[in-house]
């Protein structure tokens, strides 16, 4: 008897909007569930690294043996419980906190994955740009919040949000399940590239989508870098309609997206618009290089043989995504377990591995039934109008704080600790409020994320900017390629910025002074915030008093804010004192919830005075903040 041939997608556009829902509530639980482990088991850079990284990657496991055995599951019911688990534990992560969220997380991620990858094994046509939708609509939504995600965002609003996306998801999958969903490759190795899936969500989550470090790259604020993602984006969804039309003519456009991840990785903090360059072709070859992973993984000629990929250079390209997910997510400069690994490195790799991804599978015969391209991309923007006009209407609306009330300079320093309070949970809010509350003109802060992992992929410092009303911002990372370090937000115009790190040693954090030149009313003020590295001998201080010194270089109106880990009277505090800085008596500011030691410093050159300076009681962050009015010594 002749086989029947396999069965063409129906619906292709409402399946693609299934994909892109699918991806926007894994992407959110993919941000959050790093630093969700992290404040449960002690925190990023301690002993219990291992079984953190453990928990991270588990998801991506668990999602990986689901697919390896996708013959003796039931497409449709595998299909359905892995959208249901991932709007159940979506909407449980907005309730729930403890032990039982890294659960949720964990669980719901896992869920997502497998959703995600249940979805390419269909052979949808336009798998991509399901997959690319669903990046830039998240994207648009963190933009509208002022880069802050929905995961972290105890409002009643955020959560209307949450359920109008859990609600649609359902809606989707219910549709997709009630008519007949064949897998017509069944055979596990074949699965196994599609384990990639889950890294490549990764790179878009963290890499491409990550609005604060391009708003910084590019020097075009959180919004314009949401913009440059929608365009990235739509480049992405054209690219993957057009390889589901022609795969053999654009498969070569994902080899180009590895290249394009590799240029954005040896980028570092560099700036400029070759940067958008990058990530529009890395958009396009993610777009296309998914959709050609779903082609050739699925729907293949029912009378020949099984589709091959080799298990050999396929476990291994499983497991090195696995172990690079494990690198990126407790890399922050000073490496994994103590071996040095570099943000970049870790990116320039997965890029190596989406190019290869797409060639390894390019030895798979294509299928026959794979005929559907770009007609099909008004309807996949058509499907996303109701929950994105819904989503967009519901999200909460960030106040701005008006102008200060006096004239007088109000320069606050904090360390934020990335957003986490002395309680070791997130509490960006509590932050914020406390900023807020005093007005400030000036902030110098230390431990500012620009996104990444550990502040689960929050542009932290986009999103006090947007909160204070305070237009100018520079940002320093700790390390290059880092994603978070020193920062400067200013009410007047930023017309310098330079940057200066201190020597390190071991397996030490890495640390910096950022020195920005504005001008305010006409006057020039330098202001540097520094965070200088805790400990070390007595020559290694001495490296780093001399280092700050030189980064201040005598300059007048210099305002310092600065965590110095040094207290009065130490060989870094004298030495500023005896250069001729003057340094704020406040009291203790560190730890928060007991403050004994006097860490944290608002220093001034000697024609400027400080009028007024004070420590603020609060456990918003681990450290406390400090404000100081300033004014010209001859004012």
């Amino acid at each position: 008897m002749t086989p029947s041939p396999p069965p063409r997608v129906s619906r292709p556009g409402a399946l693609s909007a299934l994909v892109a829902v699918v991806v926007l509530l894994t992407v959110e639980l993919l941000r959050a569930h790093p630093a969700i482990v992290a404040w449960q088991l002690g925190g990023w850079g301690r002993p219990s690294d291992l079984p953190m990284v453990a928990a991270v990657v588990g998801p991506f496991l668990g999602a990986g043996l689901a697919l390896l055995a996708p013959a003796r599951w039931r497409p449709t019911a595998t299909l359905a419980v892995a959208g249901l688990a991932l709007a159940a534990a979506r909407v449980g992560v907005q309730l729930v906190h403890g032990d039982a969220a890294v659960v949720l997380a964990g669980l719901g991620l896992a869920a997502g994955l497998t959703a995600v990858g249940m979805l390419a094994l269909l052979g949808l046509p336009v798998f991509g740009a399901g997959v690319v939708a669903g990046v830039v609509l998240d994207a648009g939504l963190r933009s509208v919040l002022g880069t802050r995600s929905l995961v972290w965002l105890d409002d009643g609003r955020a959560f209307v949000a949450v359920c109008v996306l859990a609600a649609w998801l359902i809606a989707l999958t219910l549709d997709r399940v009630r008519r007949p969903v064949v897998l017509a490759a069944r055979v596990p190795v074949s699965a196994v590239a599609l384990v990639a899936v889950g890294p490549v969500l990764f790179a878009e989550a963290f890499v491409l989508a990550d609005l604060g470090w391009i708003a910084d790259a590019v020097g075009i604020g959180w919004t314009g870098a949401a913009l440059v993602v929608g365009v990235g984006g739509a480049v992405g969804i054209a690219a993957a309609a057009a390889t589901a039309r022609h795969p053999a003519r654009f498969a070569v456009l994902g080899p180009i997206g590895g290249l394009g991840l590799m240029a954005l990785a040896g980028a570092g903090t560099r700036s400029g618009w070759p940067i958008v360059a990058a990530l529009v072709a890395t958009q396009a070859g993610v777009g296309s290089a998914l959709t050609t992973v779903a082609a050739r993984g699925a729907h293949r000629p029912a009378d020949t043989a099984a589709p091959r990929i080799p298990m050999l250079p396929a476990a291994t390209l499983a497991a090195g995504q696995l172990l690079l997910l494990a690198a990126l997510t407790v890399s922050d400069g000073r490496g994994v377990l103590g071996v040095p690994v570099r943000p970049a490195g870790a990116i320039a790799v997965i890029g190596v591995l989406l190019a290869g991804l797409t060639l390894a599978t390019l030895v798979v015969p294509p299928p026959p039934s794979h005929h559907i391209g770009r007609v099909q991309v008004p309807s996949i923007v058509g499907v996303f109008a109701l929950p994105a006009a819904v989503l967009l209407a519901a999200v909460p609306v960030v106040p701005v704080a008006g102008p200060p009330a006096d004239a007088v300079l109000r320069v606050v320093t904090y360390n934020v600790s990335l957003g986490f309070g002395a309680d070791g949970r997130p509490n960006l809010e509590g932050v914020g409020a406390v900023l807020a509350a005093v007005r400030p003109d000036v902030v110098g802060l230390q431990e500012v994320p620009r996104g990444g992992p550990r502040s689960g992929g929050i542009d932290q410092l986009g999103w006090l900017q947007r909160t204070l009303g305070l237009p100018y911002v520079a940002f320093q990372p700790a390390a290059p390629g880092a994603s978070h370090g020193n920062a400067v937000l200013s009410r007047y115009p930023i017309r310098s910025v330079e940057h200066h790190r201190f020597r390190q040693v071991g397996t030490a954090l890495p640390r910096g002074a950022l020195v920005v030149g504005l001008e305010v009313d006409g006057v020039a003020v330098t202001v540097i915030s520094a965070h200088l590295p805790p400990g070390g001998t007595p020559d290694q201080r001495a490296s780093r008093l001399a280092t700050l010194l030189d980064a201040w270089a005598g300059r007048p109106h210099t305002i310092i804010t600065a965590d110095t880990n040094s207290q009065g009277g130490t060989l870094i505090m004298r030495g500023l004192a005896d250069a001729g800085l003057r340094a704020t008596t406040t009291g203790a500011t560190y730890p928060a919830d007991a403050p004994r030691a006097t860490i944290d410093w608002v220093l001034t050159s000697p024609d400027l005075v400080v009028e007024e300076a004070r420590v603020v009681e609060t456990r918003a962050s681990d450290h406390l903040p400090i404000v100081a009015l300033v004014r010209p010594s001859g004012g």
